[in-house]
């Protein structure tokens, strides 16, 4: 993770997806479910960890019996925090500050000073012998009207000479030793901060428990101007109507504000634009003529010879917010039928919005040029689930399962717009200073409906040998093309079988052997596509 707003990938049992390239990252990571509400990785953003109870990582091709093509590649399910019956009022209040700091860094050499290959090499300027001059940056190119060893036309790489110390002309002016800034790449970062607060009431009776909390999270990224700020709700309750009806119900809400994505600070070292001799600390705020644009030496400017000036720039002047609201809410009727029979149906609605704001002025004399952007993102998911659960003893056997229907859908729309060729009055940010016609875009996109019927049937003998058969079937409208046509159902099977040896021969195994354990399965995992 790079910053306080990144978004988690995880991957669980590699690519399983034939998916194109623009699609493969997305269908390759597994299927988040919270609170048995379908959600997306970037969401957990949202989420305080405080909250969380417990979770589990499903990797066997037989979950997807029963979350479908969507956990293809996995399923990581979390549950949160609930009241517990008998438990009486309880409050929780917890405080919890941290600190991120580099202390790993690249390895680079701090022997030799800025230069370019030296050598008889067809590379720059000749000297009056026709000669090509020896880009060392000392001796005979550059030095200063002075005579004195600069480094005012860094070339940007380290083949100089070696550093020794003596006074050299830096690259703002000014006279300093001529030494390596050994840990200038950890200079170039700051000391991220983090701080989280949550309060949380919980309680409960025979009949009706409770939980809620509420959540501040404040973090200061180790990229300067790179933060993070959220707020959150959950509110989750259960009562029941019956010793064999039960209703739950939980509202989780939380509000996101992102500041600026970290910009790729260490690659200037990498590149060699940012020397040896290169001291972050002093050089972070001289990236500015006077004119207001972005330093150049072709106006003048006292910092126009700073290298990589164009990084702070963006790093302190762009300026990127977002906004990021998620609702969810969840209803579930458990009902006992018979003592081996059990019912019950959910619905979830998950409500994800996004809006963001670029302003970014113009880096050229004067401020000429700039951009100004703004858009928003709405996602909806509607899931609605009916399952029968059966568990019954016969003798020896004991046989379980469900039966379960679903039906479920997805829903994006997107709008942007931005200025296109500049500001016209420079640092005004809104979508009529666009110098020319500003680029709109609009769409409705990830509209996905899919149907599912699938079952389960578990028989154990004497709990030592069993046997586990599934069968899903999906009705997909992703698989259907624009005329009506296509192959839009698809059923996948699976069977799966073990014994335990070492229960049935428990008294004629040797002592060493504690535990044996003969497993085997077949399973078909069908997939459908992101629409269109």
């Amino acid at each position: 993770r790079d910053s306080p707003n990144a978004i988690p990938e995880i991957l669980i049992r590699g690519s399983n997806s034939i998916a194109t390239s623009a699609e493969e990252k997305a269908y390759n990571n597994p299927l988040i479910i919270l609170d048995g509400v379908e959600v997306l990785s970037n969401m957990l953003n949202n989420m305080p960890p405080e909250s969380i109870e417990s979770f589990s990582v499903l990797k066997d091709a037989q979950a997807t019996s029963v979350y479908g093509s969507r956990g293809a590649n996995g399923v990581i399910m979390i549950t949160t925090k609930s009241g517990k019956s008998g438990q009486g009022l309880g409050i929780n209040i917890s405080q919890s500050f941290g600190m991120d700091v580099i202390t790993q860094t690249p390895s680079f050499q701090n022997e030799f000073g800025n230069g370019i290959i030296a050598g008889n090499v067809d590379y720059g300027d000749k000297n009056a012998n026709g000669d090509y001059y020896i880009y060392d940056n000392f001796g005979q190119y550059p030095t200063n009207a002075n005579g004195q060893f600069s480094l005012m036309n860094d070339q940007g790489m380290s083949w100089g000479p070696a550093f020794d110390g003596r006074e050299i002309q830096y690259y703002d002016g000014s006279t300093r030793a001529y030494s390596p800034v050994k840990n200038n790449f950890h200079k170039a970062y700051q000391k991220g901060f983090s701080s989280n607060t949550n309060v949380a009431i919980s309680g409960g009776n025979e009949k009706t428990t409770f939980y809620t909390s509420l959540s501040y999270k404040h973090v200061d990224g180790t990229t300067p101007n790179n933060s993070f700020d959220r707020i959150s709700f959950l509110g989750k309750a259960s009562h029941m109507f019956h010793p064999k009806i039960k209703l739950e119900a939980s509202m989780s809400f939380a509000n996101s504000m992102p500041k600026n994505s970290p910009i790729n600070i260490g690659e200037n070292f990498a590149s060699g634009v940012w020397g040896r001799s290169y001291d972050p600390s002093t050089a972070k705020d001289k990236y500015k003529g006077v004119h207001g644009g972005l330093a150049s030496s072709s106006y003048g400017d006292e910092y126009g010879n700073m290298p990589g000036i164009g990084t702070w720039w963006s790093v302190y002047e762009n300026d990127y917010r977002q906004k990021e609201i998620s609702v969810r809410p969840v209803v579930k009727l458990n009902i006992d039928l018979l003592d081996w029979l059990k019912f019950n149906v959910k619905g979830s609605y998950n409500y994800y919005y996004t809006r963001f704001e670029n302003k970014q002025p113009g880096s050229g004399y004067a401020n000429e040029g700039g951009y100004y952007g703004i858009g928003q993102t709405t996602k909806e998911q509607t899931n609605l689930n009916a399952n029968f659960m059966f568990n019954k003893t016969f003798g020896d056997f004991t046989v379980n399962g469900f039966l379960h229907g679903e039906f479920y859908e997805n829903f994006q729309q997107a709008q942007s717009m931005n200025t296109n060729g500049g500001l016209i009055a420079p640092n005004q940010y809104f979508i009529e200073n666009s110098k020319q016609t500003p680029t709109y875009g609009a769409k409705v996109e990830d509209r996905k409906k899919m149907l599912s019927v699938a079952f389960q049937v578990g028989v154990n003998w004497k709990d030592q040998i069993f046997l586990d058969v599934t069968g899903r079937n999906d009705w997909s409208s992703t698989l259907v093309y624009a005329d009506g046509h296509g192959s839009y159902s698809y059923f996948y099977p699976s069977v799966n079988g073990s014994w335990l040896i070492s229960s049935t021969y428990r008294d004629q195994l040797p002592e060493w052997i504690s535990f044996a354990k003969i497993r085997g399965s077949w399973a078909q995992v069908g997939n459908d596509t992101s629409p269109y």
